[in-house]
């Protein structure tokens, strides 16, 4: 799931089945990489991935900068696959 931690920052986590293990996988900012307004999670548990889009930087506006971003289901290797 996502979650808006600030106006200015956001996270990806997850939590089990029974709703413990909470498990914080990726952060952004505003002013960092891979996004921060995160959107369109997807869950690929046979490559051992998560796919997310973002809307980029929205100041100033219109936003321009939009991506697709990748990393694996434990959080590592974040990685922007294509970007506006």
């Amino acid at each position: 799931f996502t979650r808006a931690v600030s106006y200015a920052a956001r996270e990806i986590s997850r939590v089990d089945m029974t709703g413990a293990n909470y498990t914080q996988l990726h952060t952004g900012t505003s002013s960092g990489t891979n996004g921060w307004f995160y959107s369109g999670l997807t869950v690929d548990v046979a490559n051992n991935a998560i796919y997310w889009g973002d809307i980029g930087i929205i100041t100033p506006a219109p936003p321009a900068d939009g991506a697709v971003n990748t990393m694996t289901l434990a959080g590592g290797a974040p990685t922007t696959l294509v970007s506006t």
